[in-house]
């Protein structure tokens, strides 16, 4: 499955009127307190959040609807043991006029390993929220050992398309590196990318686009480069969903150490 991989420099108005006959100058106008606070979590929020050793802390968004007045929310942190961060306030304080305020997390930066992501769930007091908006917000907080890299990369795809006679297109796709390891690289997305379905857009696939597919390129010895495949995200009504595999990495998952494939079969690299 050896490529070469070039880097390119990746009924509501009939209650309405009983209600204004019945209520009194008074009840026309609700208090604050009657509506709440009515304060959320954003359901745009990210569900990773990244924390990296250049940092010591981290800001959580919360949202109100209604602006007035300062106001200080409750809030609590459920967190999975073992976790390198703490709340470092007990409430999120909203001042006069403003709709967001911030809860922060701490945390000691010379704690953080790259790849290594903690669950964290806040939860609001109830008494300041309504039943629309979300008073809980669950997320991972570490750091991912990836880096972007500027520009793409080149594949040559030849593994389904050959299958279909389809030929051997080349396409971009984006590309990151280790900063843990050196000269391990990965590429994002490869089968379910529009320039790969461009090319297969007869096959009645489908792909699926609602996370990231990743083909990891382990070139920690340039002079021995294989790839490590996987699922590919993409799928066809007659055969089902693809994943794809490098042979030196099936060799090694079926328990052959890297040394010996090196030295038996040298043309499974690139």
């Amino acid at each position: 499955m050896n490529k070469i991989f070039r880097y390119s420099l990746i009924g509501l108005m009939a209650v309405v009127g009983m209600m204004l006959g019945a209520c009194s100058s008074d009840d026309d106008a609700e208090s604050t307190t009657d509506l709440g606070e009515q304060v959320y979590f954003s359901n745009a929020l990210a569900s990773t959040i990244e924390t990296p050793v250049t940092n010591s802390s981290f800001d959580v968004t919360v949202t109100r609807v209604n602006t007035k007045g300062d106001v200080s929310v409750p809030v609590t942190a459920t967190m999975q043991e073992g976790s390198i961060y703490s709340l470092a306030s007990t409430s999120a304080n909203f001042k006069d006029g403003e709709s967001e305020a911030k809860v922060t997390f701490n945390y000691d930066p010379s704690k953080v390993v790259y790849g290594t992501y903690y669950d964290i769930t806040l939860n609001l007091d109830t008494k300041y929220t309504n039943e629309w908006g979300l008073a809980s917000y669950s997320f991972k907080a570490g750091a991912t050992e990836w880096q972007d890299m500027t520009g793409k990369a080149n594949y040559r795809e030849d593994n389904i398309t050959s299958l279909f006679g389809l030929g051997n297109p080349v396409y971009e796709v984006d590309i990151q590196k280790s900063i843990v390891t050196e000269g391990i690289y990965r590429i994002k997305n490869v089968y379910t990318n529009d320039s790969f379905l461009e090319v297969v857009a007869g096959l009645n696939g489908t792909a699926d686009t609602s996370k990231d597919y990743w083909m990891t390129i382990n070139a920690s010895d340039p002079n021995f480069v294989y790839v490590t495949g996987g699922d590919t995200g993409f799928s066809n009504d007659d055969y089902g969903t693809f994943s794809v595999i490098g042979y030196v990495d099936y060799l090694l998952a079926n328990g052959t150490d890297l040394a010996t494939i090196k030295e038996k079969r040298p043309d499974l690299f690139g």
